[in-house]
């Protein structure tokens, strides 16, 4: 009975580890994104200043609308979806085709 409940405790505690071990790392990934939210909400003073902050006070809501005033986002977008579109064209064409080898073999 003694040895159920050791077993049993190691293996709860193995889970627990790797659960605190995940959570640690998922916390690692997600600060830079919450850092970056953060300082797209500051303004320029606010974003050098130290120690930083990450609650910008007052929160700039105006920083997302000006991006489309400082860079053609829009042709960005059109370019991006051309290439991705290409881009999955040409992969099924040539999988198509050495597909096609394969199935004659």
């Amino acid at each position: 009975k003694i040895k159920m409940k050791n077993k049993y405790f190691k293996k709860i505690l193995s889970q627990l580890v790797k659960h605190l071990i995940l959570a640690i790392v998922a916390i690692f990934f997600i600060l830079p994104l919450i850092w970056l939210i953060s300082t797209s909400l500051k303004t320029n003073r606010q974003i050098f200043v130290y120690p930083p902050q990450w609650i910008p006070n007052p929160v700039i809501w105006l920083n997302y609308p000006a991006v489309f005033d400082y860079a053609p986002f829009l042709l960005y977008f059109r370019n991006t979806l051309i290439i991705v579109a290409l881009c999955t064209l040409g992969v099924f064409l040539s999988c198509s085709l050495v597909a096609y080898g394969f199935a004659r073999l």
